[in-house]
């Protein structure tokens, strides 16, 4: 079963962004992403794309509490974790509930190579999922901060990668670092006033990584 994009739906996931972004340090950008992927959507571009999805359970927006992890779970380099595991649990927070009843936030999101990152202790259900929301929004907008590499004669803004065996994605490359301050403050405008903009050049150099390595895989 599927659900037609509405200009209802959009509207609404703009303003709990916008809601998010507010009552956290988080780019609207970012927490556009997060509230896309609650809803069953891969990302907010894939919003833009206009296309269908499965209606997603109400349980799917659901923090998980207490799950039943993997064994080893906090003690595996994320690189040899198996695809499974990181289809599952990779950028998905969870509750874990601690003996004075309170809850432990965590995500296995890249911020530890080997274990999922703390996002801090709630004291109930409510407080949790607002910690999961916007650290997870904040961890996102790390990932798509572009930082500066250089090479003998070039500059490029690369972008972090949002499954642990996959490398940086590049957005751009500049035979000058003129050309490249040039290019971040259009960047920048259009984080805040075209973020579909952005969400679908960040999404398009992802998928180059992707479609690279799986043709090296073949």
């Amino acid at each position: 079963m599927s659900t037609p994009l509405t200009a209802t739906l959009l509207a609404n996931i703009k303003r709990e962004a916008k809601r998010r972004a507010k009552a956290s340090s988080a780019s609207y950008n970012a927490t556009l992403d997060v509230v896309a992927r609650e809803l069953g959507f891969a990302s907010w571009h894939a919003v833009t794309q206009g296309r269908n999805v499965p209606v997603p359970a109400a349980s799917a927006r659901e923090l998980p509490v207490d799950p039943a992890l993997p064994p080893m779970f906090d003690f595996t380099p994320n690189e040899d974790r198996p695809e499974s595991e990181i289809e599952r649990w990779w950028l998905k927070p969870f509750a874990v509930t601690r003996g004075d009843g309170t809850f432990d936030v965590r995500c296995l999101d890249g911020g530890a190579h080997d274990r999922s990152t703390w996002y801090g202790t709630a004291k109930d259900l409510a407080s949790a999922k607002e910690i999961a929301a916007a650290k997870l929004a904040n961890w996102l907008e790390f990932l798509d901060r572009p930082i500066v590499t250089m090479d003998a004669d070039s500059y490029s803004l690369t972008i972090g990668s949002l499954h642990p065996r996959l490398p940086r994605a590049v957005l751009a490359t500049f035979e000058s670092m003129d050309l490249l301050r040039a290019w971040l403050a259009e960047w920048e405008e259009n984080i805040a006033t075209h973020p579909e903009r952005t969400a679908a050049a960040l999404q398009l150099a992802r998928q180059v990584v992707i479609e690279s390595d799986a043709a090296a895989m073949r």
